[in-house]
């Protein structure tokens, strides 16, 4: 099933879709910089290189194999497994917070009344079918819908001109070094370092291609458009009214209308929202899917993603009692995150290279004779 490869190109376009998320709407770990925060968000931009780095390099020693097939082969059956479940339980949250997030958006800006259930009955079902179509719909679908992120996001920065005030970003690195520090290491956990769950799609793309160019040039489009709506949403409202909202962008881009003939150009954020999280979670269930059936030796690989979609579903419910507690956790995420996207990751990648030192000491004197 997974002879079908994937172009590099559709994987780049569902990095960056997934990068973009629903951070593109919230912006709570980068708040700590104030009006500095957009250049925080280009540090950690950079920075998401090296983590791109890291994963490329697990994936070079091992062609055309992803992060759960490695994991086993370079830990062992049993401690490989563990690390598999232990990036499956972090998908799955994953996954949980942004649905969570998308229902407490819907709630808050559009449908108050709308009951969650009903929320949770058109994205289940959406999301589920996506991943068991498989990689190449779900990357064919992520190459259509890029562009129209960009347009969207391209045509609220231009209309949003009129009403941008370049104050609101002065003194530009007028925060402490410490405030700086702790916004970029914020968004380079989030959403930058969830990239490692998106190397267990490599082993349905072409060994031919290169893992480090199809992640970088994803983080550099996600990049590109986080820096640019942060400063929109900056220059439109200013740092601290950018910091009283939950939703900052929806409140920056509902600022902006031409007369009578364009308002309501909010809307766009809320498209912005379904298009980027729909990737966003079925690159989680699609990842959590691939862990789980590695565990359980599952030949149909796709089979569990509807009963995982389920438990997802039900996480999202009860994981915080409302939006404000959910914004706060969100804030020590990245103290959380060192262990899934750095340590676990070192211990991958200095496991594979050991062992393939060894299997070429054992070789060497073979060749010697």
């Amino acid at each position: 099933m997974k002879n079908q490869k994937v172009p590099g190109k559709k994987i780049t376009a569902i990095i960056a879709l997934y990068l973009i998320g629903s951070s593109l709407v919230e912006s709570s770990v980068s708040g700590a910089a104030r009006q500095d925060s957009w250049f925080c968000v280009l540090l950690a931009t950079g920075l998401a290189l090296l983590l791109a780095w890291l994963y490329s390099s697990i994936l070079r020693l091992h062609p055309g194999k992803g992060l759960f097939d490695i994991a086993v082969e370079t830990l062992g059956a049993v401690l490989g497994k563990i690390v598999c479940a232990i990036f499956v339980l972090y998908a799955v949250y994953l996954a949980a917070q942004v649905i969570r997030v998308f229902e407490e958006f819907v709630h808050l800006v559009n449908l108050p009344q709308t009951p969650e259930i009903v929320l949770l009955i058109f994205t289940v079902p959406l999301v589920a079918w996506q991943v068991r179509s498989g990689l190449n719909n779900m990357a064919n679908v992520s190459a259509f819908l890029l562009p129209l992120q960009l347009i969207f996001v391209a045509i609220t920065i231009v209309l949003g001109i009129k009403f941008m005030d370049p104050e609101n970003i002065r003194p530009i690195l007028s925060a402490k070094p410490t405030q700086m520090l702790k916004a970029t290491l914020g968004v380079l956990a989030l959403p930058y370092g969830e990239t490692i769950l998106c190397t267990s799609f490599f082993g349905e793309v072409d060994q031919k291609e290169s893992p480090f160019k199809i992640m970088a040039f994803g983080i550099l489009i996600a990049g590109a458009v986080l820096v640019m709506a942060r400063l929109r949403n900056l220059l439109i409202l200013g740092s601290a009214t950018v910091q009283m909202y939950l939703f900052p962008s929806y409140d920056a881009v509902g600022v902006i209308s031409l007369g009578d003939f364009v308002t309501r150009i909010s809307v766009l954020i809320g498209v912005n929202l379904v298009l980027a999280g729909i990737i966003k979670v079925s690159a989680y269930l699609y990842s959590a899917t691939l862990g789980i059936s590695r565990i359980l030796e599952i030949r149909d690989f796709l089979s569990p993603a509807v009963s995982c979609c389920l438990l997802i579903a039900g996480i999202s419910s009860i994981l915080y009692s409302n939006i404000l507690d959910g914004m706060k956790f969100i804030t020590i995420m990245p103290y959380n995150s060192v262990l899934f996207q750095i340590l676990l990751p070192a211990v991958i990648l200095i496991a594979g290279k050991l062992k393939k030192k060894a299997a070429g000491g054992k070789k060497w004197p073979e060749k010697n004779r």
